[in-house]
């Protein structure tokens, strides 16, 4: 009897569980229809009273990935032919040695046709732009005191850019203790190679340099001039500038806080309008370290006396209007102190004070020599 029971109260069970079953496939079959008759209604009047304008609008962003790609690629072929007398084979290059390592790359002596040149290896699939941009302007900019540039390589994985062979640069030569690469052919002059008669000549080169590319009918600053930018030949007698994947031509929307934090101008470290006198600032640092050998604001460094090594601390200095310590034990001659206070115009706080590039050049030349 209670097996009976039970067997009447699981088939009721069973019932109403099949009741239920059939009910919910009833709700959600009808909750089905009428989302699909409200959707359609709601597209039929979309369409009929603008939708199409509204989907016009939308952005579609698989459309503009497609977009970027293709003016991606149009610009790159574009690039292509604008230098495509600079175009070198990779196997008409021969690497030598590496010469020197950075963020941008690594940078490698080596032989191009039968002459020596330098050969600069873009690390970063991301500085496609960046090294477009070198190249372009290495194009544009020949001149005695810019480095001489040969040409480029474009291969699948690696983008080279090729240029004449000058093997050391300035920071090299102020301060060869914090480079591992040997200087054993410069070891024995090394002390003797920077000369006051020879620091001129660098400063009036890099001066050259620079006022050539102020003075262009679309004016280029180069935006990160510093001593490892100041190339140099064996004796130190000519100094050309390199690394121009910063350099923009003058205009008002180029990015600020561009460069490195030592060389960089009260204007650029607050974000206001940059000019080609932000130059003048980096040059007017370059030429402390010239004629003083040490590094601007080493008081503020980990490996000198002061807070530690702080781009903040600088950054603070530099915008309170203050500047690197002149040492005032040293003797310096009339002529050398002709250059100090041009160094001192050229690295006023306000831009609109310091000199151009040009009227640095004209200064230089009533300057005894």
């Amino acid at each position: 009897m209670i097996a009976d029971s039970l067997i009447k109260h699981l088939n009721l069970i069973v019932q109403i569980h099949a009741a239920v079953y059939e009910v919910s496939r009833f709700c959600f079959l009808l909750l089905y229809i009428v989302a699909y008759v409200t959707l359609t209604m709601m597209m039929k009047l979309s369409l009929r009273f603008g939708y199409k304008e509204y989907v016009a609008k939308m952005p579609d962003f698989g459309l503009q990935e497609s977009l970027i790609v293709k003016e991606l690629v149009v610009s790159r072929r574009s690039f292509k032919q604008d230098i495509e007398h600079f175009i070198i084979e990779s196997s008409d290059l021969t690497f030598l040695s590496r010469i020197s390592e950075g963020s941008y790359g690594v940078v490698f002596s080596g032989r191009y046709l039968g002459s020596q040149v330098a050969i600069k290896m873009m690390k970063r699939l991301e500085s496609d732009h960046e090294f477009e941009n070198e190249v372009k302007m290495l194009v544009e900019l020949r001149h005695p005191n810019v480095v001489l540039f040969m040409g480029a390589c474009i291969s699948n994985d690696y983008k080279y850019i090729v240029t004449e062979l000058m093997r050391y640069s300035l920071d090299k030569i102020l301060y060869p203790d914090e480079h591992e690469q040997t200087l054993h052919d410069l070891s024995s002059v090394i002390h003797k190679a920077l000369s006051v008669r020879k620091k001129i000549k660098i400063i009036k080169d890099i001066a050259s340099a620079l006022a050539f590319m102020n003075g262009r009918e679309a004016p280029i600053c180069h935006r990160d001039l510093k001593p490892s930018n100041i190339l140099l030949c064996d004796n130190c007698s000519i100094a050309k500038v390199c690394d121009f994947g910063s350099s923009r031509k003058i205009s008002n929307d180029m990015s600020r806080n561009i460069g490195t934090f030592t060389y960089m101008s009260p204007e650029m470290l607050t974000e206001s309008t940059y000019t080609e006198k932000s130059d003048v600032y980096s040059f007017a640092i370059i030429m402390y370290e010239l004629f003083f050998e040490i590094k601007p604001f080493h008081e503020l460094r980990s490996d000198g006396d002061g807070f530690g090594d702080s781009e903040f601390l600088i950054s603070v200095n530099v915008t309170k209007g203050n500047r690197p310590f002149i040492p005032e034990f040293l003797q310096i001659s009339e002529k050398e102190r002709l250059y100090l206070d041009l160094m001192q115009k050229c690295w006023a706080q306000n831009a609109d004070e310091r000199p151009s590039f040009s009227e640095i050049l004209s200064m230089i030349e009533l300057f005894p020599k």
